[in-house]
């Protein structure tokens, strides 16, 4: 039964893309991202919001295609995660959250502590801690660039108003990768629709989709 779940769930995800004969899906299961690599530059650059306990995505795009890496998550888990790392040395790694503005952000605590996701706040329960947050648009043009091969967000829920900020930006970014997190209390299926009609009204299209994750790339 599970097996016939899968299969159906991948039909489903595939026929809401398009399919690009040079994507590639690179990192560890369940921290694994699919990419264009055809459109990739030379050294290429990578925003990468939401480390969590795994970056084998971002250790695999500076291996495989000499990659900068700019890394964002605030969290606990994900400052262990980097410190743990002894890959690479071409990320670079800030302890801060992605967010619209430069004011901090509430974030909940773990439901799970072993997998150890800090999310989105979703009630008001005092299980939660702030964190310093700085805008991803603000934070590509202060290392003084104007184009971004890749944007990865598995921000736990903020990627909606970084993305409404980017969008709204004069930024190229080639290609986006995004989860979006429809599946919190609070957040709808119809902002996910909204959001991804705007992408497409910016350029995008999608070229892979599994469950919860897209990705993007700007024609």
């Amino acid at each position: 039964m599970k097996k016939l779940k899968r299969t159906i769930r991948k039909i489903i995800d595939r026929v809401q893309y398009t399919r690009i004969n040079s994507s590639e899906v690179i990192g560890n299961f369940q921290a694994d991202w699919c990419i264009d690599t055809a459109s990739l530059q030379k050294s290429p650059i990578l925003f990468s919001g939401g480390a969590g306990n795994d970056i084998s995505f971002e250790q695999l795009f500076v291996e495989k295609f000499d990659g900068c890496v700019y890394l964002y998550d605030p969290s606990p888990t994900g400052r262990k995660t980097f410190k743990e790392y002894n890959g690479p040395n071409k990320i670079t790694y800030h302890a801060k959250a992605l967010g619209k503005t430069n004011m901090g952000v509430l974030m909940a605590k773990p439901q799970d502590p072993q997998e150890g996701s800090w999310t989105i706040l979703q009630s008001s329960n005092g299980n939660y801690e702030e964190f310093k947050s700085v805008s991803l648009v603000d934070e590509i043009l202060r290392y003084g660039l104007s184009y971004v091969d890749v944007v990865k967000l598995d921000i736990e829920g903020f990627e909606y108003d970084v993305l409404d900020d980017l969008l709204e930006s004069s930024i190229e970014v080639r290609q986006i990768l995004v989860e979006f997190h429809d599946f919190f209390d609070g957040i709808s299926k119809w902002k996910s629709l909204k959001m991804r009609l705007k992408l497409r009204k910016k350029g995008y299209v999608c070229f892979h989709k599994s469950r919860y994750d897209f990705s993007f790339i700007k024609r």
